[in-house]
């Protein structure tokens, strides 16, 4: 593993060679602008913001920190006003392409910015056409259900010839990804976008492929449901691979049994959930807001879906 000296506004650090810069200044607490830089995905420098100044030798110049390898001798400044210039700038394109963006706004807000000099053509846009979406699709979740049609101004996402693919497994990635809200994933998928109920909430609200089956949970560590998985379902994916700094996700493991020595044994079977649907008279399943013990417990817990706000299933109000 080689090792640089390289220095971030002012600070001498020795840091991995190669490593994205933005990276490096984010361990350092140095907060550099950026909407179209995702972990999971090569860097690709899309939106600008994230522009710093370099200096080595007797060169200086302005690049994006999310796609400069940290290289031995290398200054970077992170708020010189030279990117501060470059920054408001590509705000003020951003803004003219994607005013509807409060992402977009409250950057602009924070840099000074209040208008864009450039006139917007859709009031109503919120995409900056940054590619994370369509490079989720097609590099990591590896369906190729949208991509990008038309050049210049007439540049959008949208699906093989504006139809609803079928290969869309409704995994809701690429919104996941989108840093400005601007992707529905339902404009391009034929069937229900994929929600997973939570069941320790009874339901009430929904979890993700990995998570902790509940707060006491002994070990409390996050699980991989393989039933709901993308990467055990098709292959694809395995973002949670590449960015888990511990090196903890292994999806080559499989269930071991084995012999060990104990002490004593304590039986605790418990009790299967009650139906309750069989009492018909009750309404349960038929009208939103009849829960039963249970699902009024989740309700009122701090923990529950409603941070222990008692609030009607049926509607949300109290």
């Amino acid at each position: 593993m080689a090792m640089v000296t390289t220095v971030i506004d002012g600070q001498e650090i020795e840091v991995q060679r190669d490593r994205w810069a933005l990276d490096v200044a984010k361990e350092l607490g140095i907060i550099i602008p950026t909407l179209c830089y995702n972990p999971v995905l090569p860097p690709y420098g899309a939106c600008r913001l994230c522009v710093v100044e370099v200096s080595k030798g007797k060169w200086t110049w302005l690049t994006t920190s999310c796609d400069l390898p940290v290289r031995e001798g290398l200054t970077i400044r992170t708020n010189t006003p030279a990117v501060i210039r470059s920054r408001k700038m590509a705000l003020e394109l951003l803004l003219a392409k994607a005013p509807a963006s409060r992402e977009l706004q409250d950057l602009a807000a924070e840099l000074g910015v209040d208008r864009s000099r450039f006139t917007p053509r859709d009031p109503d846009n919120k995409c900056i056409l940054c590619g994370l979406c369509v490079r989720v699709c097609q590099q990591v979740i590896a369906a190729g259900a949208i991509g990008f049609a038309g050049r210049g101004a007439q540049r959008e996402v949208t699906t093989p010839y504006n139809r609803k693919p079928e290969v869309c497994m409704g995994c809701g990635a690429c919104a996941f990804v989108c840093p400005t809200g601007a992707i529905d994933p339902a404009e391009y998928c034929t069937h229900p976008i994929e929600k997973i109920p939570n069941e320790f909430n009874c339901g009430f609200d929904f979890r993700t492929p990995i998570h902790i089956p509940f707060p006491q949970a002994v070990p409390n560590k996050p699980l991989i449901d393989r039933d709901n998985c993308i990467r055990f379902r098709t292959g694809g994916c395995g973002a949670c691979e590449k960015i888990c700094q511990a090196g903890a996700i292994d999806f080559d493991q499989t269930e071991v049994e084995r012999t060990i020595e104990i002490g004593g044994v304590i039986v605790a079977p418990g009790r299967k959930m009650y139906d309750a649907t069989r009492r018909g008279e009750f309404g349960f399943g038929r009208y939103p807001n009849v829960v039963t013990a249970l699902q009024f417990e989740r309700l009122l817990s701090a923990s529950g879906p409603t941070g222990g706000q008692v609030l009607r299933p049926g509607d949300g109000k109290e």
